[in-house]
């Protein structure tokens, strides 16, 4: 679709380079940009930046979008990848997408060759300082209505944006987000956030969205064993059941315009797909 379009959305892409410090080295992103064909808003068009881009782009259907081009307020879609045609970029995104944490806290849970942690603060710098100016070059956009999605790790970082820096975004989408990573590391953030400086997030929007349907539907991957799997399930002991709604009721508790909603029967990779139509229709609202 990105090749093609759909009716009423026309597609364009970006690609990025952005430098790596702690490697010294240059990583490749691309945004494959959804612009409505409907003129632009005197204050610009709402943007919504999807991570895992090229997963999330594989799940969403002409229809869909054909649909959101004639809402009120169409956004502009950015689905935001690693420059590599893989569905999910599993080392990359597990680099970019999560806090830096003491990796003693990691060692017996996510330990994995290749794998590193920690470089959430640099990517989100990287989207507000680069990707979103360079698609406000290419389209106008409203600054004030700007939204972040992500799933599973993606959700740990859109949560970790609210909690360090909301004034990132004004609309917050995690999906089944793995609250259990580094010990439930999020939640600390969560914490100091409410503790310190709790009207920084408030009037902020959080839609969170959660499968029903537990593991019961995975699968080993042929890069996840049975030992791997075990490790994961045994993270997220981490955090006891029912937090993600404990959440969600502290933040709607400081002010933050939050609600939850459960994709009844999902399993945790099934929510990613599933949710992208449930949010794209809110924001649109």
């Amino acid at each position: 679709m990105a090749d093609t379009g759909a009716p009423g959305y026309r597609f364009t892409r970006l690609q990025f380079t952005r430098h790596d410090a702690k490697h010294d080295t240059q990583k490749a992103y691309r945004v494959n940009l959804a612009i409505p064909e409907t003129p632009a808003p005197e204050e610009g068009f709402p943007l919504l930046i999807m991570l895992d881009g090229n997963a999330a782009l594989m799940e969403v259907s002409a229809d869909l979008l054909t649909e959101l081009s004639q809402s009120a307020a169409p956004p502009v879609l950015a689905f935001l990848a690693h420059d590599n045609d893989l569905r999910i970029d599993g080392d990359a995104r597990a680099y970019d997408y999560t806090p830096a944490v003491n990796e003693s806290a990691l060692s017996a849970k996510e330990q994995r060759p290749g794998r590193e942690y920690g470089g959430a603060d640099g990517y989100l710098s990287f989207i507000t300082g680069k990707v979103i100016p360079a698609i406000s070059d290419n389209t106008p956009v409203n600054p004030e209505k700007t939204g972040l999605w992500g799933h599973s790790y993606g959700g740990i970082f859109v949560l970790h944006a609210l909690f360090t820096r909301p004034d990132s975004f004004a609309f917050y989408a995690p999906v089944d987000p793995s609250l259990w990573w580094g010990e439930g590391y999020i939640l600390s953030e969560e914490h100091d956030l409410l503790a310190e400086s709790p009207a920084d997030i408030k009037d902020k929007s959080l839609l969170v969205l959660t499968g029903s349907g537990g593991e019961a539907k995975r699968r080993p991957r042929g890069d996840r064993d049975a030992a791997t799997l075990a490790a994961v399930y045994k993270a997220r002991e981490s955090v006891p059941a029912g937090e993600t709604a404990r959440m969600v009721e502290r933040l709607k508790a400081a002010g933050v315009d939050a609600q939850m909603t459960t994709l009844q029967g999902l399993s945790h990779g099934e929510t990613l797909g599933a949710s992208l139509p449930y949010v794209f229709r809110q924001f649109a609202r």
